[in-house]
């Protein structure tokens, strides 16, 4: 029998459109919305449990889930799929299609970047096996880019000196939300060029 589902980065309005997202550039955490996103069934069969997933990515590859020319959801990049982990979209009727806008969170440890919006459906509750293997439509990228952009963090607050001797100086400050690490600079005269 032929069983096929498939994601479009599409619908059909007068003609087909690229379906859109609310704005083009996002922090970590903060929320996305994706809309007009199609999932169609042009199977022969009746379909339950549809899920939808959606990751980060900065290229285009559409065979990066394929393992033997088979979807593999575990090459899904974990450190880019955005929250929640899938979007039930529920039963599609054979011949019949969903179109809807869903949201999703961006993870918080995404580094800075220019990102394509990469879509993955799957039927039957996550069963690959479930259509023709030759289907290569469970996995698309959205249209436009989007810009993650980190923000940065704030110069550290109550710095100190702690303790000094004749082996150095030992100094204190107060953590930052998104420091990754800090770099001290000292002069070894007032207006005196920067040593780190």
């Amino acid at each position: 029998s032929h069983e096929d589902i498939g994601v479009e980065s599409w619908y059909a309005y007068g003609g087909t459109r690229n379906t859109t997202i609310d704005k083009t550039q996002y922090a970590p955490g903060e929320l996305i919305e994706l809309r007009n996103i199609t999932i169609e069934n042009i199977g022969r069969h009746d379909v339950n449990n549809v899920k939808l997933r959606a990751f980060l990515d900065p290229g285009d590859d559409l065979y990066m889930l394929l393992t033997n020319n088979i979807l593999d959801l575990s090459k899904i990049p974990q450190d880019r799929l955005l929250y929640p982990a899938f979007y039930n979209v529920g039963p599609i009727l054979h011949r019949e299609y969903w179109v809807g806008t869903v949201t999703f969170q961006i993870p918080y440890t995404i580094p800075s970047g220019t990102y394509r919006v990469h879509l993955v459906v799957t039927p039957d509750n996550d069963n690959v096996l479930w259509e023709d293997a030759t289907h290569k439509n469970n996995h698309t990228f959205m249209h436009d880019t989007i810009e993650v952009v980190c923000p940065k963090p704030a110069a550290p607050g109550n710095f100190k000196k702690i303790s000094a001797d004749a082996g150095g100086v030992t100094l204190g400050w107060g953590a930052v939300a998104n420091g990754k690490y800090y770099e001290v600079k000292r002069q070894k005269k007032s207006g005196g060029t920067d040593e780190t």
